[in-house]
């Protein structure tokens, strides 16, 4: 059995390695460049320059409902211009469509683009996961051509329902399940270190994040990676903070996280998590700190509906990593949810935190076997 999946394989690249447990072969028709992982194929879309200014007026009329046949007439245009591809999406064999899973990896465009090519027979499984408050042409589309759709909860699913009405009806709606499981064969081979606090008895913070900004107004992110005010208050909390990023960006030439720890002792800088390079190392790594924070908690509210509703990625290295997600009651559903089964740590105000509260929780690590499995595992043994 072999499966199309449409949109990037996103971070963790890896975890699609589970998939060939299910599928002899995976086709992945994407725009970005990714790693490659062994046993998938890739067919790549590289978008021209004319095809460039085409997607960027596009991305501006998605967003505007008056202007969907604008949308739909740039689609078109945009088929014209990828004619050899889609000699070449016509010729790939394939049993199950697969699209998934943001708002950010073109695989809304790609589905509306290539969806008059696919096999007319064929099941389309439409997984979403990042959501947004504006309206989106594309991503309505991409709920309204699909035949099943795979939500991670059932608060995203209400979400999505008040932003376009009810457009899940004669579909199959699965609610629970999120591709952002990592890839079984790591989690089941974790080692862990010693904890910090051991040690000194201090409570060790850890945040992990792809990059973090020195602006609270960024355009896309707003203030969801501006971690300066959260973290001066859990230093005045007495504990000590760890900023585990990839890119900690400047503003205006300035890096106040660099100039904080210079001043304060309890706020460390490091760089050597890269579960890209070393999964099982950079996990091993992680799990040496107590608790590990989710949100910024700016005061700008740009981003707090989006905090509200989804899981953060780093969620999941927390858990394998048995390092603590702790969060403030009432800012995000689902980790209140998380809270009352025991699986995170939500507390009226960090300053209330202590170690004692870290060593009752009980460790979330379900794995993308899992996830490919609920939703293929059963079409494979019709077969």
């Amino acid at each position: 059995m072999n499966l199309l999946k449409i949109g990037m394989l996103n971070t963790p690249e890896n975890r699609w390695k589970d998939s060939l447990s299910i599928f002899d072969n995976v086709t992945v028709l994407r725009v970005f460049e990714e790693k490659e992982v062994e046993g998938i194929n890739v067919v790549s879309i590289k978008f021209k320059k004319l095809q460039w200014l085409v997607k960027v007026i596009l991305n501006r009329t998605k967003k505007i409902r008056f202007l969907n046949f604008i949308s739909v007439l740039l689609i078109l245009v945009l088929r014209m211009l990828c004619y050899k591809k889609i000699k070449i999406i016509k010729t790939i064999e394939y049993d199950e469509i697969h699209v998934s899973y943001n708002d950010f990896d073109e695989s809304s465009l790609l589905f509306m683009l290539f969806k008059p090519y696919l096999k007319k027979d064929v099941r389309i499984t439409r997984a979403y996961k990042e959501m947004r408050n504006n309206y989106d042409y594309l991503e309505k589309c991409s709920f309204l051509y699909a035949d099943r759709i795979v939500f991670t909860t059932e608060d995203s699913k209400l979400f999505i329902e008040n932003k376009y009405g009810n457009i899940f009806q004669n579909k199959d709606v699965v609610c629970g399940l999120d591709e952002d499981y990592r890839l079984s064969s790591i989690i089941n081979n974790v080692t862990y270190a010693k904890k910090i606090s051991d040690e000194d008895k201090k409570i060790h913070a850890v945040i992990l994040a792809g990059r973090v900004l020195s602006n609270p107004f960024d355009k896309r992110s707003g203030s969801r990676l501006y971690y300066i005010d959260l973290i001066q208050e859990l230093l005045s909390y007495g504990v000590v903070v760890h900023l585990q990023a990839k890119k900690i960006t400047d503003y205006n030439g300035k890096n106040p996280y660099y100039d904080l720890e210079k001043s304060n002792d309890n706020f460390i800088i490091e760089h050597d998590i890269d579960f890209s390079s070393d999964a099982l190392k950079s996990y091993n790594t992680l799990s040496k700190y107590d608790v590990g924070i989710l949100h910024a908690h700016h005061n700008n509210k740009s981003s707090y509906e989006f905090d509200r509703i989804n899981i953060p990625n780093r969620y999941y290295e927390y858990e394998i990593s048995h390092v603590v997600p702790i969060e403030i009651k009432g800012k995000n559903v689902i980790m209140d949810r998380m809270n009352e089964q025991k699986k995170a740590l939500c507390l009226d105000s960090f300053k209330n935190i202590k170690l004692e509260q870290t060593k009752d929780i009980i460790w979330d690590t379900p794995s993308f076997s899992f996830y490919i499995n609920s939703l293929y595992g059963d079409t494979k043994n019709e077969q």
